[in-house]
């Protein structure tokens, strides 16, 4: 089953918060590239989804870096703290809600709520364009996605990163031995799309099923393909852990489709490799 997502902000709002926020004082990522900071050859991307609590022997004694998605005060309470950390949801419904790290960089798309770079300030800062509507885009985008944790794929690519390692990015629910919800890590709420509908993801040997959305199931379905592409164009390994939705689409999709960027996507530096 192929989704389709579509952005909950409208491009009337999008634009509006990229016209204040291209003239945030916050300098551009391209100075965070070039900073003398010397880069590991190896990056995890921590999202926020359930499984990431199995993992934290893995997350201290990483040896490479890390960078969160959304995910900075979870690491701080495993005593982690990680290099970067993104921020794209335009329609993030906890904009003050930034939990604040002055060693960690974070990197925040143009199109998310003015308030959100407000409350960061004091950290240190990169602002980045970012492709979040089929409609509307600004110029010099250098990540797309659906979601942050895509996108960090994108920017972990673009900040050089041979390998991408990638825990919690689940792209359903867990439930505990009571049939209790877990929560994500990253967020007070379980905040569902009005327009996602539940399904039940089967694995092909009927031995395990998921409980997902449609929406999940679809930025599931873009990360494959977005890893797929970055694998080929930018000869990166990938390594996903957990048994989730996410690996489970990743493990049995990769291989389906010769994936491309359509031509009308301007991340140029990408198409450039």
């Amino acid at each position: 089953m192929a989704i389709t997502l579509v952005c909950s902000v409208d491009d009337e709002q999008l634009q509006s918060h990229y016209a204040i926020n291209k003239n945030d004082p916050a300098p551009w990522i391209s100075k965070l590239k070039n900073s003398p900071r010397k880069r590991k050859d190896k990056v995890l991307i921590c999202g926020g989804g359930p499984s990431i609590r199995q993992f934290t022997p893995l997350i201290q004694n990483w040896k490479g870096d890390i960078f969160a998605s959304k995910t900075v005060e979870y690491l701080d309470g495993i005593g982690v703290t990680p290099n970067y950390c993104i921020h794209v949801d335009a329609g993030d419904n906890e904009p003050n809600r930034v939990f604040k790290n002055k060693k960690t960089a974070y990197i925040m798309s143009t199109q998310i709520k003015p308030e959100v770079f407000a409350t960061a300030r004091g950290c240190k800062i990169y602002k980045y364009n970012t492709i979040s509507s089929n409609n509307w885009m600004p110029e010099s985008v250098i990540a797309g996605g659906s979601n942050s944790t895509i996108q960090a794929f994108f920017l972990c690519a673009w900040l050089g990163y041979k390998e991408i390692h990638v825990v919690g990015f689940d792209c359903g629910y867990q439930q505990d031995d009571d049939g209790q919800l877990i929560k994500n890590v990253n967020r007070n709420n379980i905040d569902v799309n009005e327009s996602a509908k539940p399904v039940t993801v089967e694995s092909p040997d009927k031995k395990q099923k998921y409980q997902t959305t449609t929406e999940y199931l679809g930025m599931a379905q873009e990360a494959a393909k977005v890893v797929q592409i970055l694998s080929r164009e930018k000869k990166i390994a990938f390594h996903a852990y957990g048994n989730t939705v996410f690996t489970l689409v990743v493990n049995q999709d990769i291989g389906k489709g010769a994936y491309r960027l359509a031509e009308n996507v301007k991340i140029k530096w990408l198409k450039a490799a």
